[in-house]
C-alpha cells in the first residue's frame, strides 16, 4: 500500500562569543603601523530547537583562527586559538587599514559524516594608524545537522528502511545501523530518498520531487511515518523547523515524481511459494508461471538453469531471453517453455508450466531437483534476481484385478491402471513372463478419466502366463496381476486333407422291374476326431420309382472333396448346388452343398452344431475358388458361443462372389458380449446365398478320387474350400 511520509527539523546553534571594543593604546608603532588584539569566547545558544544529547562541549581554544586582507589572503593563521593566546604579546602589528577579516572555524567544511561538524565565525574590522583595536568574533554552526526519527508504523509494516540525504556536495546514509545516529552536510539544497523494504520481499522507493532548502546552522530531523492516502498514490511530506525562526516549509511529494520501483518477479498464486518452491506430482501440477514488471524499461533478463534433465536434452545453462539465438529458442520451445519478454515492454513472464510437467520423480536428489535462477535488470541498472526450485514427487499407481474373460489369445482387455493423484495420461502396462523380464508391450488406450487410463494389450503370445503391474515414469505399481492367455486353437481338420470314402445304395423302379444303383459320397472326417459333417443325404433320398429316371437325377451328394487343384496338401473341399427328383415343376430335393462343424442326421439336417472350443479367435480366414451360376455368392457363416448358449461372437457372409484362382479372405469376428469366456465355435459354408439357387441340367461332374458323372446332374455353383485358419490379434 501506498504511505504518505512526514519530516520536521530543528536548529542547533553554537555561539563563540568575543567582545569588542575599540581602544587607543600609549603603544608605539612604526609610520603607517597598527595593532589588533583577539578575543574569543563560548556562549548557548539562546533558542527554542530542542537541544540533543549529542550536543558538542566547544571549546574555545581549539578553533583555528585566521586574519585575511582585502584581497582575500591569509597572511596570518594560529592553528588553535590556545596558540595565539600563548604568545608574549597578543597584539599582532599590522598595516593601518583594511577592512580585515578575522575568521575563527572548527571541523572540515567540505565533510560530511557523523562527526562532520563544522563551526564559523567572521568579522570585519579596521585599523588606525598607531592605535589597537580590539576585535571580537561570533562562531555559529555553519554546516547542517540532520537526523532521522521513524514512526511507528513504518517500524511495524517494514522490515528494513533507509533514508539518503544528499546534495552536489555529500550525502549521508541513514541504514539500519546508522538509523539512530545524527550526522552532518556541508551546505547545499537536499534530496531525500527513502527504501522501504515489506515482509514479501518488495522495496517501495520515495523521493522528494523539490529540493529543501538548507541554511548554515540548520538542525533538520526527518520525522518519517506513513499512513493510507486515496488511489494507492504515494506522497510525501518533509516539515523543516529551523531553529532561528521555528518557521516551517511543507513540500509535498506527488507518486508521478518519484522515481521508477525496482523491478519485481512475482510467482502466479497457487505456484511457487514465497520462497521460490514448487513441489508437484510428476506429470501434474500448479502453474509455474513467474511475472516480470520493470516499470523503468526491461534491459536485460537472464536465466540460469540447473537441471540434469533438461542438460541431457541440450539445454544451455544459461539464457539471455533479450539475446536468444535461433538453436536456443527451438529447443525451449520444443520443451514448452512460453516467454514474453521484450524490451520494448515494461512486463513480461515466463512460464515454465509445461516444462514442470514433463520432469519425472528421482530417488537421486540430485536428479531430483530442478532450479531456476532469473535475474532482470531496468533500464535505471536496479535489478531484482530469485531462485525457483521445482522439485517432483512420485505419483500414485496401481492396476485393477483382471477378470478372465479379459484375457484372450493375443491380448488383454480393459487393463485398468489408476493413479489418485498423478496424470493418468503418463500411466502405460508393462508385461512380464514367468522366465522373461518386465517390458513394454504393444497396447492401445481406450478411455482415460480424471484418476485411470483403460487399455488393451496386444501382441501376446497364446497360452502363455503373463505378470502385469501399473508404469508411471521411473515407477511402477506394487500391485501385480497373474494372468494367462487364452491358446491359439484351431478347428480340426482344417485344411480338408482327412475323408471317409462311403458308398450309397438305392434302387429305381418298383418290383420286377427295380434296378440297384450305388453312388459314392464323402464324410469330412478320418481316423481323428470328427468336427465336420455335410449335408449330403439331403439330395441323397433313396429310393425311386420310375425306373427310367437317370440314376444321376436321383441321387447325388452336395459335398465332396476334389483332387484337382488343391490350395495346399492333396485335396480340398468342393461344396455344390444340387437338383434331384422328377421334374423342374414340382422341385423333389434342391440344397447348396453345405460343410458345417457338427453333426448331421439321416435326412442331411444338422443334430449338432457347433464343437468344444475354449478360444475367441479375432477372425476367420480361408482359401476359396468359387465358379458362381447366375452370379450367385457364396454364405459363411460363424458363432461363438459361452458355457450357457450365449452366442457371444459372430459374423455372417454373403459377399463371396467368383473366383477362378484360389483367394484368400479373412472375416473379422464381431463380439458381442466380451465378459464370457467361449465354450464352443460352429462354422458353416454353402455353396450358394440365394434362398432358392439356380442350376444346370446335365452338367459333367467330376468328385473324390476321380469319380466322374457325365449324364443327368443338375448342378449350380460351385465353392472350393481350403486351409481354414482362425487368426488371434
Amino acid at each position: 500500500m501506498s504511505k504518505a511520509k512526514v519530516f520536521s527539523m530543528h536548529l542547533l546553534l553554537l555561539v563563540l562569543l568575543t567582545f569588542s571594543c575599540s581602544r587607543k593604546e600609549n603603544a608605539v608603532y612604526e609610520p603607517g603601523m597598527g595593532g589588533v588584539r583577539i578575543d574569543l569566547a563560548t556562549e548557548a545558544p539562546a533558542t527554542r530547537a530542542e537541544m540533543t544529547d549529542n550536543t558538542l562541549d566547544l571549546d574555545p581554544d581549539d578553533f583555528k583562527v585566521e586574519i585575511i586582507n582585502r584581497s582575500g589572503v591569509i597572511f596570518k593563521r594560529w592553528a588553535t586559538f590556545a596558540e595565539y593566546k600563548s604568545q608574549d604579546d597578543p597584539t599582532v602589528q599590522m598595516n593601518a587599514g583594511g577592512p580585515y577579516t578575522l575568521r575563527a572555524t572548527l571541523g572540515d567544511s567540505t565533510a560530511s559524516g557523523w562527526d562532520a561538524w563544522f563551526f564559523k565565525g567572521e568579522q570585519q574590522f579596521t585599523v588606525e594608524p598607531q592605535e589597537t583595536v580590539d576585535v571580537s568574533v561570533v562562531c555559529r554552526m555553519a554546516n547542517v545537522k540532520v537526523a532521522v526519527n521513524y514512526g511507528p508504523n513504518v517500524i511495524s509494516d517494514y522490515e528494513s528502511y533507509r533514508t539518503i540525504v544528499s546534495s552536489s556536495r555529500g550525502c549521508l546514509d541513514f541504514d539500519m545501523e546508522h538509523k539512530d545516529e545524527a550526522g552532518w552536510m556541508p551546505v547545499a539544497p537536499l534530496t531525500v530518498d527513502v527504501e522501504l523494504t515489506d515482509g514479501d520481499g518488495k522495496t517501495w522507493y520515495f523521493r522528494n520531487g523539490s529540493q529543501i532548502s538548507a541554511a548554515p546552522g540548520d538542525f533538520i530531523t526527518l520525522n518519517l511515518d506513513t499512513e493510507e492516502i486515496p488511489s494507492q498514490e504515494v506522497g510525501l511530506v518533509i516539515s523543516v523547523d529551523r531553529t532561528t525562526n521555528d518557521s516551517t516549509v511543507n513540500v509535498e511529494l506527488p507518486f508521478y515524481m518519484l522515481p521508477e520501483d525496482a523491478p519485481l518477479l512475482v510467482p502466479e498464486d497457487g505456484g511457487f511459494d514465497a520462497e521460490g518452491n514448487l513441489s508437484m506430482v510428476e506429470g501434474t501440477g500448479p502453474n509455474a508461471n513467474i511475472s516480470l514488471n520493470a516499470s523503468a524499461g526491461l534491459a536485460g533478463c537472464v536465466m540460469t538453469v540447473s537441471s540434469p534433465y533438461l542438460q541431457s536434452l541440450g539445454w544451455p545453462e544459461s539464457l539471455d531471453f533479450l539475446n536468444l539465438s535461433p538453436d536456443e529458442k527451438s529447443i525451449i520451445e520444443r520443451d514448452g517453455l512460453v516467454y514474453t519478454v521484450d524490451a520494448e515492454s515494461t512486463m513480461g513472464a515466463i512460464d515454465l508450466s509445461a516444462v514442470a510437467r514433463k520432469f519425472v520423480h528421482s530417488e537421486d536428489a540430485a536428479a531430483n531437483t530442478h532450479s531456476f535462477t532469473i535475474k532482470i535488470t531496468d533500464d535505471k541498472g536496479k535489478t531484482a534476481e530469485a531462485t525457483f526450485v521445482i522439485t517432483p514427487k512420485a505419483a500414485d499407481k496401481s492396476i485393477a484385478e483382471i477378470p478372465e474373460a479379459n484375457v484372450w489369445a493375443a491380448r488383454i482387455e480393459n487393463v485398468v491402471l489408476g493413479t489418485a493423484d498423478g496424470d493418468p495420461g503418463l500411466l502405460y502396462p508393462e508385461v512380464k513372463t514367468e522366465d522373461g523380464q518386465w517390458t513394454r508391450p504393444a497396447f492401445i488406450s481406450t478411455s482415460v478419466s480424471s484418476t485411470s487410463n483403460t487399455f488393451t494389450i496386444t501382441g501376446l503370445a497364446p497360452g502363455t502366463k503373463y505378470s502385469v503391474r501399473a508404469r508411471y515414469n521411473n515407477g511402477a505399481s506394487e500391485t501385480v496381476r497373474e494372468v494367462t492367455t487364452e491358446a491359439a486353437q484351431q478347428v480340426g481338420n482344417a485344411g480338408f486333407e482327412e475323408w471317409t470314402d462311403d458308398t450309397f445304395e438305392f434302387i429305381t423302379g418298383l418290383s420286377i422291374f427295380s434296378k440297384d444303383h450305388t453312388i459314392a459320397w464323402y464324410h469330412p472326417w478320418g481316423n481323428g476326431e470328427k468336427w465336420w459333417d455335410v449335408n449330403s443325404k439331403y439330395t441323397m433320398p433313396g429310393d425311386y420309382s420310375l425306373i427310367s429316371l437317370d440314376p444321376n437325377r436321383c441321387n447325388f451328394p452336395s459335398v465332396a472333396y476334389t483332387l484337382e487343384n488343391p490350395k495346399t496338401g492333396s485335396k480340398s473341399a468342393m461344396l455344390y448346388t444340387v437338383w434331384v427328383g422328377y421334374d423342374v415343376d414340382n422341385i423333389d430335393s434342391l440344397s447348396a452343398g453345405e460343410l458345417f462343424i457338427g453333426q448331421a442326421d439321416d435326412s442331411g439336417n444338422h443334430s449338432v452344431e457347433g464343437h468344444d472350443f475354449s478360444s475367441r479367435p479375432s477372425a476367420v480366414k480361408f482359401a476359396y475358388r468359387y465358379t458362381s451360376h447366375n452370379s450367385e455368392t457364396f454364405y459363411v457363416k460363424a458363432e461363438i458361443k459361452a458355457a450357457d448358449g450365449t452366442v457371444i461372437g459372430s459374423f455372417e457372409s454373403t459377399d463371396g462372389g467368383a473366383a477362378d484362382s484360389w483367394t484368400e479372405k479373412s472375416i473379422a469376428v464381431n463380439y458381442s458380449d466380451m465378459t464370457k469366456k467361449a465354450a464352443t465355435i460352429y462354422l458353416q459354408f454353402k455353396s450358394s446365398s440365394a434362398q432358392t439357387p439356380s442350376y444346370s441340367e446335365d452338367v459333367p461332374m467330376t468328385v473324390g478320387p476321380g469319380n466322374t458323372y457325365s449324364t443327368g446332374c443338375r448342378i449350380g455353383s460351385i465353392l472350393y474350400i481350403d486351409d481354414i485358419e482362425l487368426i488371434y490379434e
